[in-house]
């Protein structure tokens, strides 16, 4: 008898415990923002780029980052851009998401109060 069936028999004989645990479903999150898919942690090597609204499956959650599955894709994504509810596509670019009240891409919100973008309105002279 050879060793693998032995050993094919020894696990196949093996009763299972009841009271083994089950694995939890895989949890799923979307992504607020297009973020880069990176395949290691501390890397820079980019596996694909994931846009705002993608769903993927957590595979390894360590609180700030994420190893994620998109298809046959697996990455690093930081856990701030995941969502536990679907995300609508371009709801994280509407006007006014920037830092500062009114957003920065606002007519007017140039470095100084009316910005040099308003119509009728020149940038002042270099000195």
């Amino acid at each position: 008898m050879s060793t693998a069936s032995l050993f094919l028999g020894l696990i196949l004989s093996t009763p299972a415990r009841a009271d083994a645990p089950v694995p939890a479903p895989a949890a799923h999150v979307w992504v607020r923002e297009d973020v880069p898919l990176k395949r290691w942690p501390d890397a820079d090597t980019t596996v694909a780029t994931l846009e705002a609204g993608t769903e993927v499956e957590v595979v390894v959650d360590d609180g700030e980052l994420l190893r994620v599955r998109r298809g046959t894709d697996f990455g690093w994504i930081p856990a701030a851009v995941a969502s536990r509810e679907p995300v609508q596509v371009g709801e994280a670019d509407q006007p006014g998401d920037a830092a500062q009240p009114g957003g920065a891409d606002q007519p007017g919100d140039a470095a100084q109060p009316g910005g040099a973008d308003q119509p009728g309105e020149a940038a002042p002279p270099a000195e």
